[in-house]
């Protein structure tokens, strides 16, 4: 769901580098995923429960915008048996083609761990 209670469809966004972000203070990892994806890749903050991730106040907003979701259910994490939330962040990159290409629990820096990736999934 966006952040007015609309419903969105994952798929619409693809390619897309997906932040789950439950408990997790990650304004800063959402920020350098926002600025390692190259422009063609949506990065979503997806939080289970109601209200979505936004940008911490008084923070500078990134460059490229990021779309700020929630999954109510928390079905996303339980289709990819992530387990209870853990206060990190969890990258879930997806190919355009739908497929994901790599699952990172525990994300800290985007750019090392998945940064080389983000380029292949506009080709996906």
């Amino acid at each position: 769901m966006g952040e007015h209670g609309e419903l969105v469809s994952l798929r619409s966004l693809l390619p897309a580098l997906i932040l789950i972000v439950d408990g997790c203070e990650c304004a800063g990892q959402i920020d350098a995923a926002a600025l390692a994806a190259p422009a063609e890749v949506t990065v979503v903050a997806l939080a289970s429960g109601r209200v979505a991730p936004g940008p911490v106040a008084g923070r500078a907003v990134t460059a490229r915008p990021v779309r700020r979701l929630v999954d109510p259910a928390g079905e996303l994490r339980s289709s990819l048996r992530l387990g209870a939330p853990d206060g990190s962040a969890t990258a879930v990159l997806v190919g355009r083609s739908a497929r994901i290409v790599r699952t990172v629990p525990g994300s800290s820096d985007p750019a090392g761990e998945y940064g080389q990736v983000l380029p292949e999934l506009v080709n996906d």
